[in-house]
């Protein structure tokens, strides 16, 4: 399978009225496969590309992928509630990041419309990849937070040795002074 690419040629650079003429070219379905397969964020991530039918032109699971002689099912039409509410995120060219299920497991799922096609892509990242990151951060802020309580207990400590000491030193100059 090849995707086909076309692109407007201009008489200007402003673009106005109508183009002079179409470039288009054909880049084999596996280069483009090659560059979706580089996203990843971490162990079990993957990235697919969705047409603006929901249809997958590329997907980790072959099956799914779908060309104009091979049709698969949209995306729109998966049985999986979550997938569908992606897929229409993603088809309706929204981006940004949802935590959700697919195929049972918390994801996060991070998407965007691809400006040079009409295309959309995703990279679905499985919850632990992110949050295994963020539990590092919990301990971290929780040991500077121990630090900063055990600072105020010495400071605390050091400050009433430090008044009982003035008070035996007043008492001894009063003592001092009555004799």
């Amino acid at each position: 399978p090849m995707v086909v690419i076309t692109a407007p040629v201009w008489s200007d650079a402003t673009r106005t009225g109508e183009p002079i003429g179409v470039l288009s070219g054909l880049i084999d379905i596996n280069r483009v496969t090659e560059v979706v397969d580089t996203l990843t964020y971490g162990k079990d991530s993957y990235a697919f590309a969705l047409s603006t039918s929901g249809v997958p032109i590329v997907h980790p699971d072959p099956a799914r992928m779908g060309t104009r002689n091979d049709q698969v099912p949209s995306l729109l039409d998966s049985s999986d509630s979550h997938e569908v509410a992606i897929a229409r995120q993603m088809v309706s060219k929204q981006q940004g990041i949802k935590r959700t299920r697919l195929e049972n497991r918390p994801v996060y799922a991070s998407y965007l419309p691809l400006q040079q096609a009409d295309w959309s892509i995703a990279l679905i990242i499985p919850r632990q990849n992110i949050e295994s990151q963020l539990q590092l951060l919990d301990l971290l802020a929780a040991l500077v937070g121990g630090l900063i309580v055990a600072m105020l207990g010495i400071l605390w400590h050091g400050n009433n040795v430090e008044k009982r000491q003035l008070k035996k030193s007043k008492e001894l100059a009063d003592t001092a002074n009555r004799a």
